[in-house]
């Protein structure tokens, strides 16, 4: 269980250690697989941000809003229609990479996969793995059904990183 703030950047980690009997408990840091700095999350396995804050060499973006998809990026990494609505937000020229829900893509030796986070259409969670250690990022979610895009699809993972606008710090 994580608990992020984005404004304050504070983060709290409740892990399980990765083939530990019974989901032992492991209570570590944020300096793990994911980090969070100034330009935003970042993974230095796969040397790539996730929804950066400013512009990066890599971007893996969750979706097309404005705080999530920053323009000036090197490169993008999404899903088919967030690429869609990027290249509209931020021209035709932009070198975006689209990877369909539950495909992998190596970045580094760091597996990376995207699945679906319900909040509007192509948004999605991301789904990071490095040497047993699992993590999620979900971006912004959204657990009720909704017509307009694929439904939320919960993930296993050590640690999860959820976006919550109303959940205090």
């Amino acid at each position: 269980m994580v608990f992020a703030s984005a404004g304050g950047r504070r983060l709290f980690t409740r892990k399980t250690r990765p083939g530990a009997k019974g989901g032992i408990p492991a209570y570590m840091t944020n300096t793990d697989l994911l980090k969070i700095t100034d330009f935003g999350i970042y993974c230095p396995e796969g040397d790539f941000f996730i929804d950066p804050w400013q512009p990066v060499a890599k971007a893996v973006i969750t979706h097309g809003h404005g705080d999530h998809a920053v323009g000036g990026c090197r490169s993008y990494l999404t899903s088919p229609a967030t690429g869609e609505i990027l290249n509209l937000r931020l021209g035709q020229d932009t070198p975006i990479q689209v990877l369909p829900y539950g495909d992998t893509v190596s970045l580094n030796g760091t597996a990376l996969s995207l699945h679906p986070a319900g909040h509007i259409l192509g948004s999605c969670q991301v789904r990071v793995e490095h040497r047993g250690w699992i993590w999620v990022v979900s971006g912004d979610y959204k657990t009720c059904p909704d017509p307009t895009c694929e439904p939320f699809e919960p993930r296993r993972c050590h640690t999860f990183i959820t976006e919550s606008t109303c959940g205090g710090a």
